[in-house]
């Protein structure tokens, strides 16, 4: 990894750090909005015709190798599936590049990165 990658990590934690606890402040029960419901349509709204997340524009300015990295990153830190415990972090890396594709912006910028990279980090012995 380099020391321009670890800086672009450390951004993507840091900003899903600071989504998840906006989210928290506007839905402090969770997302949980009746179908239909003035709330749901402004959702709704937000998700159509609001801007993109800082995540997903932070994602997007990532070369495809960074991408296939922080994905596997992100794996290792889950530690489930291809990540279980025993399995390597090249072997991870390696199914990551196999499984990537046009909706890895997407697919990545949903996750928790700001749980799940300092997880991936720690089980590198990098912190």
């Amino acid at each position: 990894m380099t020391p321009q990658l670890r800086t672009k990590i450390d951004e993507l934690i840091a900003l899903d750090n600071q989504r998840r606890s906006e989210d928290a402040e506007k839905y402090p029960d969770g997302i949980l909005i009746d179908f239909g419901s003035p709330e749901s349509l402004a959702l709704l709204d937000d998700i159509l015709h609001g801007e993109k997340s800082p995540v997903i524009t932070a994602l997007e300015k990532l070369s495809k190798d960074e991408l296939v990295y922080v994905t596997a990153l992100m794996w290792f830190g889950r530690g489930d599936g291809v990540a279980e415990p025993g399995a390597t972090f090249d072997f991870v890396l390696d199914h990551a590049k196999s499984q990537f594709g046009d909706g890895s912006i997407l697919y990545v910028g949903e996750k928790p990165l700001g749980y799940y990279l300092p997880r991936g980090l720690k089980r590198l012995g990098i912190n």
